[in-house]
């Protein structure tokens, strides 16, 4: 680890500080934890005793919470002091709260829910485990408070963009915001394609994962990303994006140019070489540019329910691993036992979880599987699903992927009361496409969560016409006496 890596990480709040200085609250922070993902180092950071690590998860979304706090504070006391002189010096006024509607309580219930997981995982993970020569270390209190803390820190993106990006205007700066990192990206992509995956040891002085995985057929980027793939997934948010303002766009010049970005994008795609990702895409792009309303929220409630009751469709044989492994095996058959390896990974795996099937196994690899009397390790985790219900158990299964599914499926069923546009309709595909990456993948990065956060903001916030009547109604309400200022 070089000097440089350490230096990025601990001057991005600065970074951050300046952001909000000279942009806007939206943009400030979509781009603190945007830029803080794309181009800060993995594997560099400070891990403390308890405490998260301080690394590139932590450090733009911290930054992003103390800013956006600080500059909506400064702006509410601005507004309350403007307001009680219009209302006169003796009055009071009494400030707007912020409303999450009637389902606003499924948010904390299930964060409440995976913060506290972890003490079903001790009380049931309080002993060691010996298989052959190695020992699995027991659940102790301390890991209790380093596994909620962790849980906490994943979901800050989320409860940002629910809190700061409930507005039309901040849903398309998310939007465009993808699409300007994805073209960004494509430079480093079509560099690393050519020239081997190289920037992060260029930059940072270290390659950041295996690099052996990363050469298929040719050189697989990953610029400052933890793997290829979270390059290829992100690559697939940024074409969607740009698909979605195509058609917000309608007829023009500006149609064109998102027309061109989103040409650009999807050809970065391709050329990153994960084919998963760029599945993913072609299948839900035609839904994002011309389907209409009704088609796009049945498919976003198809995936929306297929991700959250997949491990018990896996293990019913619902899911048709057998025939698909079969399908892709004349046309690619490198990538057909790939998926056929992943596949009985998975049901080992989830013969495992069943073992602990209410709060899993816990930490120190004990969701996996060894060899009874050499003690080796005998299976790889791919999925975050599998990951989750191993080592959390189906409640923090159902916490985690209900706080993904649950806004897809509330939306999709209410689709023509909550007046969604092309824009919302976007957004909630972009998150389905990030749900499907985490069945074969573990790409649950904190963009997933910020887009998390957004859908379920814009499902809280309700019908258009009703938004337009409480915006009518103005930020601050009559002057009341016993107020104080935020």
């Amino acid at each position: 680890m070089t000097a440089l890596a350490y230096a990025a990480l601990f001057l991005w709040p600065v970074v951050a500080f300046v952001l909000f200085r000279k942009l806007g609250l939206a943009q400030a922070l979509i781009a603190t934890i945007l830029w803080g993902y794309l181009l800060l180092p993995e594997k560099v950071g400070i891990d403390l005793p308890i405490l998260p690590p301080y690394d590139k998860t932590l450090a733009p979304a911290l930054a992003a919470l103390v800013l956006a706090w600080a500059a909506t504070r400064r702006t509410a006391r601005e507004a309350w002091f403007r307001a009680r002189r219009e209302a006169g010096g003796g009055a009071r006024v009494a400030v707007a709260r912020v409303s999450y509607g009637r389902l606003g309580k499924a948010v904390p219930l299930l964060t409440a829910a995976l913060l506290a997981t972890p003490v079903l995982t001790y009380l049931t993970n309080n002993y060691a485990i010996y298989i052959g020569d190695r020992v699995l270390a027991a659940v102790r209190v301390y890991d209790i408070f380093s596994m909620s803390l962790n849980a906490a820190v994943s979901l800050l993106p989320l409860f940002l963009a629910r809190r700061y990006l409930n507005t039309p205007e901040a849903r398309v700066t998310l939007l465009r915001y993808l699409v300007f990192g994805g073209l960004v990206y494509t430079v480093f992509i079509l560099y690393e394609a050519r020239m081997s995956p190289q920037l992060n040891r260029t930059f940072y002085g270290f390659f950041a994962h295996s690099w052996v995985q990363h050469i298929r057929n040719g050189f697989r980027p990953i610029v400052f990303l933890e793997h290829g793939l979270r390059v290829g997934i992100f690559m697939a948010m940024a074409v969607l994006a740009a698909a979605t303002l195509v058609r917000r766009a309608g007829t023009g010049a500006e149609r064109m140019r998102w027309l061109g970005a989103m040409v650009v994008l999807l050809g970065a795609l391709a050329i990153s070489r994960n084919l998963g990702a760029l599945l993913i895409t072609l299948g839900l792009l035609p839904l994002v540019l011309v389907a209409p309303r009704k088609l796009q929220a049945w498919a976003a409630l198809g995936i929306g329910l297929l991700v959250l009751f997949y491990p018990i469709a896996r293990g019913s044989g619902l899911v048709p691993a057998t025939q698909i492994v079969e399908t892709l095996q004349p046309y690619a058959p490198d990538r057909s036992e790939s998926l056929a390896y992943r596949l009985r990974n998975e049901d080992v795996l989830m013969a495992r979880a069943n073992e602990k099937p209410i709060a899993g196994w816990g930490l120190w690899g004990r969701n996996l599987v060894y060899d009874p009397e050499s003690g080796a390790l005998k299976t790889i985790v791919d999925g975050a699903w599998v990951i989750i219900i191993g080592t959390r158990g189906w409640i923090g299964y159902l916490g985690y992927f209900g706080l993904m599914s649950l806004p897809v499926i509330f939306m999709a069923l209410r689709a023509r009361k909550l007046e969604l546009d092309p824009v919302d309709m976007g957004l909630l595909l972009i998150l389905c496409a990030n749900m499907i990456d985490l069945i074969p993948n573990s790409s649950n990065g904190p963009l997933l969560w910020l887009v998390c956060g957004v859908v379920w903001a814009r499902y809280e916030a309700g019908p258009v016409s009703r938004q337009r009547a409480r915006e009518g109604g103005g930020r601050f309400g009559r002057a009341s006496p016993g107020r104080r200022p935020p």
